[in-house]
């Protein structure tokens, strides 16, 4: 079993991001991904849940702490619930928020997963630049989009050779 996880932005356009979504779904599912994980957070996390409900793909939401909703407007709150319905499985990192729960989200999903897709614009700072960061540094493969260009990125993992 291949675990994906899923980063990006919270502020997107929702078209272009929902095809870059499928896009990079499908070249994580080329390359052996076989279940997803997604942070639940607004834009990329909870696009990316729909996309995969919609494809009857298994998924996972890991979600920093009880109450993560609770800040958002009444029709966010419900569609967070709504996407919940779809997962695999809803894994609560917290009993409350507490200073880094969003880091330590990001972190886990990294150590659990062997690959990321991540729709990313190349900004200096954020959870989605971490993330990221993180992921090169574990040398985990990793496909992004800039949201901006529609440019295709990737971050393959050295292989070790053996010689014979």
């Amino acid at each position: 079993m291949v675990n994906c996880f899923v980063t990006g932005h919270r502020r997107v356009h929702l078209g272009h991001t929902s095809r870059y979504l499928a896009k990079l779904t499908d070249l994580a599912i080329a390359h052996g991904a076989t279940r997803f994980y997604t942070g639940m957070a607004l834009g990329t996390d909870q696009l990316a849940a729909l996309e995969w409900t919609r494809r009857g793909l298994p998924w996972k939401a890991l979600i920093p702490c009880h109450g993560y909703e609770s800040r958002w407007s009444k029709s966010q709150q419900r569609v967070f619930w709504e996407l919940l319905n779809g997962a695999e499985e809803i894994l609560w990192l917290h009993q409350q928020y507490e200073m880094g729960c969003n880091h330590h989200r990001n972190r886990h999903m990294v150590e659990v997963c062997e690959m990321g897709i991540a729709i990313f614009d190349h900004r200096r700072g954020g959870g989605t630049r971490y993330t990221i960061q993180r992921a090169i540094a574990r040398e985990r493969p990793l496909y992004w989009i800039n949201p901006e260009t529609g440019q295709l990125h990737q971050h393959i993992a050295p292989t070790q050779l053996t010689l014979l």
